[in-house]
This record gives structure tokens, sequence and C-alpha cells, in this order.
């Protein structure tokens, strides 16, 4: 049975001023060419690495939540972190300032290269800025790989599943394209039913010696609430201890 603790909530993070949010929103929106992954890697420096607002895991979380979200997940993302950093008000003006220095850029951009002839110079710094592109989205991934590497912690089970992720969202991004989201929630969904499993090991190693778990009657296992890795799904309670969620029923009858 794993005897791992259980994951500890993340405290909340600081109260920062709405004229930061603004600034550093605002600059991030003005310098992010490149895209997703530019923007990704300015809002991890940003709030985790120089200002430490928001932890690596945190951070990670809302790339995964953003990422199975419909619409542009850099933007959603840049929402998240003022949303986290300054509440609902945050979020209104740290997207605002995201979105409208690049909103002004683009159209500019956008009337110059839809001109009759536009400049060389113009072209060339467009094929030098998607050449670019692919570099960029590879330093923020790698530097998102760290973190990620760490929470999936010194068992070989569960760094043989981090690769196993890192091999499936590589070939799905590569292959299947707009379905790349399945491939991310099946991913989830493997964590969340070991995270289940986990959470019903330790209660079973919590109960009392000579329980006969075997022979007590299903229909009579209480369903509560628990959470497990933040998210509140239903379970059954025994002698006292939480057990995880229905998937955690062949446990209590002695089978996992």
């Amino acid at each position: 049975m794993s005897t791992e603790a259980p994951d500890q909530p993340e405290p909340a993070p600081p109260r920062v001023a709405l004229a930061t949010i603004a600034r550093e929103w605002g600059r991030i929106g003005c310098i992010g060419f490149g895209g997703p992954p530019a923007h990704i890697a300015l809002l991890r420096r940003l709030c985790v690495s120089d200002r430490a607002w928001l932890s690596d895991r945190e951070f990670e979380d809302g790339i995964a939540a953003c990422n199975l979200l419909p619409g542009p997940a850099s933007t959603q993302l840049a929402i998240f972190c003022a949303w986290r950093l300054r509440g609902p008000a945050g979020a209104v003006l740290g997207g605002f300032c995201f979105i409208v220095p690049g909103l002004v850029v683009i159209l500019g951009l956008a009337s110059v290269f839809l001109a009759a002839r536009p400049p060389g110079w113009i072209q060339g710094g467009a094929e030098g800025a998607g050449g670019a592109v692919p570099a960029v989205a590879v330093a923020a991934a790698v530097g998102l790989l760290p973190g990620s590497w760490r929470r999936a912690g010194s068992r070989r089970a569960g760094r043989a599943r981090w690769c196993g992720y890192l091999l499936a969202g590589g070939l799905a991004s590569a292959t299947v394209g707009p379905w790349l989201v399945l491939v991310l929630a099946a991913c989830g969904l493997i964590e969340v039913v070991v995270a289940i499993r986990a959470s019903a090991n330790r209660a079973l190693a919590a109960l009392p010696l000579g329980l006969p778990l075997a022979r007590l009657p299903v229909s009579r296992l209480p369903i509560v609430g628990v959470r497990v890795a933040g998210l509140r799904v239903t379970g059954v309670r025994v002698a006292g201890v939480r057990m995880g969620t229905v998937a955690a029923l062949p446990a209590v009858g002695g089978l996992l």
C-alpha cells in the first residue's frame, strides 16, 4: 500500500496592487512576440521565477486547465494569474492590459502587410520571426520541465507515467491536431484515478488491524465527500476514515 503523504494545499498568493498588474501585464502584451509559448514563458518568469507570486505547481495547474478550455490558452493563463493575485478586478484589468497592446500592434502590422507593396524589410522580419517561433516554444517547454519532473515524485511508477504523458502529448500534437485535448484529458483522468487509489490505500493503512473489511456490506457504507488533488469527489467512510471515491469500493472488499 502507498504511504505517501497527501498533497498539501497551496498557500494563498500575495495581494498584488492593481497598478502592478496593469504595468506588468501590459508590458507582456507589448513584448510577447512569438505567440502562446512566448507568453507562457514571460508569465512564468514574472509570476514564478522573479516575483514568486505563484508556485511552480499552481502555474502548471493553470496551464493544464487553460489548455483544456476553448480559446487562446495564453490569454486565459494571463487572466488566471491576474485573478489569483487580485481577484475579479485583477482578472479584468490583467486581461485588458494583456490583450489591448497586442491588438493595437497586430492592426498596425496588418495595415502594412496588406499594402499593395509592403517593404522588403517588413517581409524579411516576418519570415525571421516565423522561424524563431519553434525555438521560443521549445524554450518555454524546457522551462516547465524541472518543476513538472519534481512533481512526478521519486517513485518509478510516477516517473514512468510522466514520461508516458510527455510521449503521448508530443505524438498527439504532431498527428491528431485539434483532438490533442482528448489525449490531455485522458492523461489527467489517469492521474485522478491514481490519486484516488493512493488516497484509498492510505485510508486502509490507517484502519485498526483485524477489521473485517471484506465482510462489510457495501450497501451500509455511508457515502461522503472527499477532496483529492484539489477536486471534491464522492467516496465512502469506514470506521470514521474517508476512503476516496466509488472507485475505492473494491479496496474496501479487500480486492485492491
